[in-house]
Protein backbone atom coordinates (compact mmCIF):
# COMPACT_ATOMS: atom_id res chain seq x y z
CA UNK A 1 0.00 0.00 0.00
CA UNK A 2 2.95 2.40 1.25
CA UNK A 3 4.18 2.00 -2.27
CA UNK A 4 1.52 2.71 -4.28
CA UNK A 5 0.63 5.81 -1.92
CA UNK A 6 4.48 6.51 -3.16
CA UNK A 7 4.36 5.87 -6.52
CA UNK A 8 0.81 8.32 -6.61
CA UNK A 9 2.64 10.84 -5.00
CA UNK A 10 5.52 10.78 -7.16
CA UNK A 11 3.62 10.79 -10.60
CA UNK A 12 1.10 14.02 -8.90
CA UNK A 13 4.35 15.67 -8.35
CA UNK A 14 6.13 15.25 -11.29
CA UNK A 15 3.22 16.07 -13.49
CA UNK A 16 2.68 19.51 -11.39
CA UNK A 17 6.55 20.40 -11.88
CA UNK A 18 6.11 19.85 -15.52
CA UNK A 19 3.13 21.73 -15.83
CA UNK A 20 3.97 25.04 -18.48
CA UNK A 21 1.95 27.61 -16.20
CA UNK A 22 3.19 30.22 -19.50
CA UNK A 23 5.10 33.94 -19.07
CA UNK A 24 4.57 35.88 -16.02
CA UNK A 25 1.80 38.39 -17.02
CA UNK A 26 1.31 42.01 -15.73
CA UNK A 27 -1.54 44.02 -15.88
CA UNK A 28 -1.71 46.91 -18.50
CA UNK A 29 -4.90 49.05 -18.47
CA UNK A 30 -5.55 52.98 -20.36
CA UNK A 31 -7.81 54.55 -22.63
CA UNK A 32 -7.35 55.25 -26.00
CA UNK A 33 -9.37 59.16 -26.82
CA UNK A 34 -8.34 61.39 -30.14
CA UNK A 35 -9.65 65.21 -29.48
CA UNK A 36 -10.82 63.71 -26.20
CA UNK A 37 -13.23 61.56 -27.02
CA UNK A 38 -13.27 57.80 -26.69
CA UNK A 39 -12.15 56.20 -29.80
CA UNK A 40 -14.53 53.53 -30.21
CA UNK A 41 -15.55 51.00 -31.42
CA UNK A 42 -12.45 49.05 -31.84
CA UNK A 43 -9.12 47.22 -30.05
CA UNK A 44 -5.51 47.79 -29.46
CA UNK A 45 -2.55 45.60 -29.88
CA UNK A 46 0.29 45.66 -28.24
CA UNK A 47 2.68 43.90 -30.47
CA UNK A 48 6.48 42.59 -29.11
CA UNK A 49 9.52 44.12 -30.32
CA UNK A 50 11.96 42.34 -28.54
CA UNK A 51 11.65 39.90 -25.76
CA UNK A 52 13.55 36.94 -24.22
CA UNK A 53 13.98 33.72 -26.58
CA UNK A 54 9.85 33.89 -27.78
CA UNK A 55 8.20 34.54 -24.09
CA UNK A 56 7.01 37.77 -25.18
CA UNK A 57 3.55 37.38 -26.70
CA UNK A 58 0.93 39.72 -28.26
CA UNK A 59 -1.31 41.39 -26.37
CA UNK A 60 -4.63 42.71 -27.01
CA UNK A 61 -7.91 44.33 -25.81
CA UNK A 62 -11.17 45.48 -27.60
CA UNK A 63 -11.79 49.11 -26.72
CA UNK A 64 -15.00 50.02 -24.10
CA UNK A 65 -17.47 52.65 -24.79
CA UNK A 66 -15.58 54.97 -22.76
CA UNK A 67 -12.48 53.93 -25.24
CA UNK A 68 -10.42 52.00 -22.06
CA UNK A 69 -8.95 49.11 -22.50
CA UNK A 70 -7.49 45.97 -20.15
CA UNK A 71 -4.92 44.08 -21.97
CA UNK A 72 -5.26 40.11 -22.16
CA UNK A 73 -2.78 37.30 -23.49
CA UNK A 74 -3.96 34.49 -25.34
CA UNK A 75 -4.38 32.08 -24.03
CA UNK A 76 -2.71 32.88 -20.84
CA UNK A 77 -4.71 35.15 -19.17
CA UNK A 78 -5.04 39.14 -18.05
CA UNK A 79 -2.06 41.27 -19.08
CA UNK A 80 0.76 41.06 -21.08
CA UNK A 81 4.33 40.20 -20.17
CA UNK A 82 6.89 42.69 -19.37
CA UNK A 83 8.77 44.17 -22.65
CA UNK A 84 8.55 46.43 -25.52
CA UNK A 85 5.86 46.98 -27.83
CA UNK A 86 4.59 48.43 -31.04
CA UNK A 87 1.09 49.66 -30.50
CA UNK A 88 -1.48 49.79 -33.17
CA UNK A 89 -5.46 49.76 -33.64
CA UNK A 90 -8.19 48.35 -35.33
CA UNK A 91 -10.49 51.11 -35.88
CA UNK A 92 -14.79 50.18 -36.91
CA UNK A 93 -16.49 53.59 -37.74
CA UNK A 94 -15.40 56.64 -37.27
CA UNK A 95 -12.38 59.33 -37.91
CA UNK A 96 -10.32 56.41 -39.83
CA UNK A 97 -8.46 58.80 -42.06
CA UNK A 98 -7.00 61.37 -39.36
CA UNK A 99 -5.79 58.17 -37.22
CA UNK A 100 -4.61 55.27 -40.34
CA UNK A 101 -1.20 55.72 -39.03
CA UNK A 102 -2.01 54.40 -36.06
CA UNK A 103 -3.68 51.18 -37.86
CA UNK A 104 -0.46 49.77 -39.21
CA UNK A 105 0.99 47.79 -37.37
CA UNK A 106 4.41 48.02 -38.99
CA UNK A 107 4.61 51.76 -38.88
CA UNK A 108 2.57 53.09 -36.23
CA UNK A 109 4.50 55.35 -34.20
CA UNK A 110 2.99 54.13 -31.07
CA UNK A 111 5.36 52.63 -28.24
CA UNK A 112 5.16 51.37 -25.32
CA UNK A 113 7.54 49.72 -22.50
CA UNK A 114 5.64 47.27 -19.92
CA UNK A 115 7.81 47.28 -16.53
CA UNK A 116 7.92 43.82 -14.33
CA UNK A 117 5.34 45.96 -12.25
CA UNK A 118 2.79 46.65 -14.71
CA UNK A 119 1.44 50.19 -16.96
CA UNK A 120 -1.69 50.66 -15.52
CA UNK A 121 -3.47 53.99 -16.68
CA UNK A 122 -1.69 54.11 -20.15
CA UNK A 123 -3.61 56.68 -21.64
CA UNK A 124 -3.09 57.42 -25.67
CA UNK A 125 -4.39 60.36 -26.79
CA UNK A 126 -3.77 60.16 -30.45
CA UNK A 127 -2.97 62.97 -32.30
CA UNK A 128 -3.56 63.81 -36.34
CA UNK A 129 -0.46 63.43 -38.27
CA UNK A 130 0.07 66.32 -40.45
CA UNK A 131 3.19 64.26 -42.19
CA UNK A 132 1.70 60.97 -42.30
CA UNK A 133 4.32 59.18 -45.12
CA UNK A 134 1.84 57.16 -46.52
CA UNK A 135 -0.31 60.20 -47.97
Amino acid sequence: MQRIVLGWSTALLLCCLGCDRGPKLVPVTGRVTYKGKPVVPGAIYFEPTSGAEGSQRRASSLLQIDGSYALRSYPYGDGAVPGKYRVHLQLGHGPKRDLALFTDSAHSPLTAIIPESGLPNHDIELAPRAADPRR
